[in-house]
């Protein structure tokens, strides 16, 4: 009978620490998906970004392009002369109109 009075309150202690693993096991999983969503969030994220940036870059290279070939017809220009100001003030002006495209 004494046997009996020792070895419960060692079941119950035993019965309390398999049920504080299950627990902590069950944080353990869901931390683990926590962190893999959060992951493949930031991945795709990462990528999206990316995505944006190059969207970005193609619109500005195409203004680019025009003011480039502008510049070019003025200087190659042979059925007039241009003064060499007037090339400066349509470079000017395109400059200005890249800068006002670019604040929008």
């Amino acid at each position: 009978m004494q046997l009996t009075w020792e070895l419960h309150p060692a079941g119950g202690i035993s019965d309390g620490y398999t049920e504080g693993k299950a627990c902590l096991e069950r944080q353990v999983r869901k931390k683990a998906e926590i962190q893999h969503q959060i992951s493949q969030e930031l991945l795709q994220t990462s990528n999206r970004l990316h995505e944006i940036e190059e969207e970005q870059q193609k619109p500005q290279e195409g203004r680019e392009q025009p003011t480039r070939n502008k510049l070019q017809e003025l200087w190659s220009s042979k059925n007039s002369q241009i003064p060499i100001i007037m090339v400066t003030q349509e470079m000017v002006a395109l400059g200005s109109g890249q800068e006002e495209q670019m604040k929008d």
